[in-house]
This record gives C-alpha cells, sequence and structure tokens, in this order.
C-alpha cells in the first residue's frame, strides 16, 4: 500500500508539470493555423511545413536527446532544460513579422520537448512494473489532456469576451509555462534522491538491440507516420469551408483535447490487458476523422471529425510510448524512446507535407484519400503481426 501511495505522487507531480505547460501549448496552437495564413499571408502549404516542421524537431531529436540521457544519466536536468526552452521559446512567436520567424519560434518551441521527452519518459517508466505502464502512461496523459483541454477554453475566453488579438495571447502563454517549471523544481526537490533508474551508459551493442526489438513498432510508426493527419488541417478545413469564426475553431478543438483525455486515460488501462490489438483504435478513429471532414456542410460531421480525432491522439500517444517501456528493458528505455520519436516525427514531417501539397494543388478529398489509404495498410501490417 506504501508502495502503491509513492508510486502515485510523482506521476501527478510530472501529470500536473505537463498539465501547465499544454496550458501554456494549447492557448497557442489552436490559432497557430489562423496565424499563420490571415496574420502572416502564409499558405496551406507553408502550413503543412510549419507544422510538419515543428513535429520532425520535435520527434527527431528526441533520438539524440534519448541517447544523451542514456549516455549522461542526467534525466533530471535534461527534463527542467526542455521544459524551461518550450516556455522561453513560445511567447516569441508573437512577435513573428513573417512566417519564416513563426515557424523557428514553434520549432524551438519543440527543440524544447524533444529535449525533455526521453528523459521524462524514462522517469515515468521507472514508477512500476511493465505490467502497470500502461496505467502510468494513462494517468499522466490524462493531467497533460486536461491543460489541453483548459488551454483553449482560456484562448476562446480571450477571443470571445476581451477580443485579444492571436499575438497578445501568444504573449500570455509565458504563465502557465513558468508555473509548470516551478512545480517541476518543486519535484525534483522532493523525488531525486528516491525515484531509481536502473539503466546502463548507451552502447552501440546496446542500441541494435534495440532496433532489433522494435523493428516491427517501427515499420508500423513509419507507416501510420506517412499518413498522419495533422490537426491543423481539420481546423483550416473548418474555418475556410464551413466559415466557423475563430472562437468556434478553438471551441472545436477543445472538444478534441478533451476526447484526447479521456481515451488515452481509458485505452492506457485496456492496453495492459489487450496488447497490440489497442492500435486499432487511433487507426480506425483517424480514418473515420478524415472522412468525416470531408462533409463539412453538415456541422454533425465536423463535430465528429473533431471528436475522432481527440480519440484517436489519445490512444495513440499513451499506445506507443506504454509499448516501448514493456518491449525494451529498462537498461536502453532512453535510447528507444528517443527512437522511436525520431522514426515517428520524420514520417510526420514528410506525410504532412505530402498531405499540404494535395491539399494545396489538387484537393482536399485526394489528400483523404492518402490519409486513408496508409492508415488501410496499418491495419493491414498490424494484422500481419499480431
Amino acid at each position: 500500500m506504501k508502495r502503491r501511495k509513492f508510486l502515485s505522487t510523482p506521476v501527478i507531480y510530472f501529470g500536473m508539470v505537463s498539465f501547465f505547460t499544454d496550458v501554456s501549448t494549447e492557448m497557442m496552437r489552436p490559432i497557430i493555423p489562423l496565424f499563420v495564413v490571415e496574420v502572416l499571408g502564409g499558405s496551406r502549404l507553408i502550413l503543412g511545413f510549419i507544422s510538419g516542421l515543428a513535429e520532425a524537431v520535435s520527434y527527431g531529436l528526441r533520438f539524440v536527446a534519448g541517447i544523451l540521457a542514456g549516455i549522461t544519466r542526467r534525466y533530471w536536468a535534461l527534463t527542467g532544460l526542455g521544459y524551461t526552452l518550450s516556455t522561453v521559446s513560445k511567447p516569441l512567436t508573437g512577435l513573428a513579422p513573417t512566417w519564416h520567424w513563426a515557424a523557428i519560434t514553434i520549432s524551438t518551441d519543440r527543440v524544447g520537448k524533444a529535449i525533455r521527452t526521453p528523459a521524462r519518459d524514462t522517469l515515468l517508466s521507472s514508477l512500476g512494473r511493465k505490467e502497470v505502464l500502461g496505467r502510468i502512461f494513462g494517468i499522466h496523459r490524462f493531467l497533460d489532456q486536461m491543460g489541453a483541454v483548459l488551454g483553449p477554453l482560456i484562448t476562446t475566453s480571450l477571443l470571445l469576451f476581451f477580443v485579444l488579438n492571436y499575438r497578445t495571447i501568444i504573449y500570455l502563454t509565458a504563465i502557465p509555462g513558468l508555473l509548470s517549471v516551478f512545480i517541476l523544481w518543486l519535484a525534483y526537490k522532493r523525488f531525486s534522491a528516491e525515484i531509481g533508474i536502473v539503466e546502463t551508459k548507451a552502447s552501440f551493442r546496446g542500441f541494435m538491440d534495440v532496433v532489433k526489438e522494435l523493428s516491427p513498432i517501427l515499420i508500423l510508426i513509419v507507416v501510420y507516420g506517412l499518413g498522419f493527419l495533422h490537426i491543423n488541417f481539420l481546423i483550416d478545413r473548418a474555418r475556410a469551408e464551413f466559415l466557423v469564426t475563430s472562437y468556434i475553431a478553438v471551441l472545436l478543438y477543445c472538444i478534441t483535447q478533451l476526447f484526447h483525455a479521456f481515451s488515452g486515460l481509458y485505452f492506457g488501462k485496456l492496453l495492459d490487458r489487450l496488447g497490440l490489438i489497442i492500435l486499432y483504435v487511433p487507426v480506425i478513429s483517424l480514418v473515420l476523422a478524415s472522412i468525416f471532414s470531408l462533409y463539412t456542410v453538415f456541422p454533425i460531421c465536423i463535430l465528429l471529425s473533431f471528436i475522432l480525432y481527440g480519440v484517436h491522439e489519445g490512444v495513440y500517444e499513451v499506445s506507443w510510448r506504454a509499448l516501448v517501456g514493456k518491449i525494451i528493458d529498462p537498461e536502453m528505455r532512453s535510447v528507444a524512446y528517443g527512437l522511436y520519436h525520431m522514426v515517428f516525427g520524420f514520417s510526420i514531417l514528410l506525410g504532412s507535407l505530402i498531405v499540404g501539397y494535395l491539399y494545396e494543388h489538387i484537393s482536399y478529398s485526394y489528400a483523404v484519400f492518402y490519409v486513408v489509404s496508409l492508415q488501410l495498410a496499418v491495419a493491414a501490417i498490424l494484422t500481419l503481426i499480431l
């Protein structure tokens, strides 16, 4: 009983750090497509480039960060550095005179995420046995996503009741960001001496063992990332085709994050019992969300596309991370998390560029056809693995 109580407390601290970080991030994220297209004059191809670049930086650099964490074993320091960099860089986006500046500052925020994630996930994975990692990551993701729900609500209120412009809202993201760094400092003071990491230093042989053990998952991740539909395209589609106001677009995004939070918590528990079969859920959800987004003439279809996208995000975020922890022994987990994120990130970058090109130069229908085709390929590969 004492051990269970001990294990739950660090998860709550890490969850609250992520909660306030996501309040900060998600205050800005739903207005980024509006800011880039309407204020900075970027095209949808540019929007796809910025979205894909940010994700590629976020995921790609995690490989380097994972190796660095494995070599130095400075998990707390790297986690703190990552959160601090994100907190500082986000408000700078509000100063952007062109989309080039915005691309740099948004990507810098993602660099912070890249630095902290493998180290933080390694700390989280040390809080319990493999059999409960789905629950641990599910609880953490739930608290994280509650921040992702509150952030858009704050932005909606600022747009609707205070009539603030996009730049001012972006500046205000500094407040919850600073709170997250403070809570992480409190967690370090309280738990750094008690959380034990059993990792050995990273080695080339250990890295090759990780690649071998993760290869089936990496194949799935590549195809899944290439067929990834970024939520920025859903927001732009709803804004351009259905002519929703900016605060309605943000509310739709908020609904996505709400379903993201609860689906991650629920399916994280199921993952511990059912295993890889859970990976069908994000695939099916993304396919349906993409198809519903075609029918913007019907408000219910727009709503369903954002709801299903939230389910897709919640399940894939929890399931991939927990599965890596279940497959890889503690000795090489930071490297494994870094490798997983790098492969996923570059797949998303290429996928977002393809979707953005199809949307901009051919039609949104072709972009959806591409996404659905790749996700069905993921389902076929998953069936072969199972």
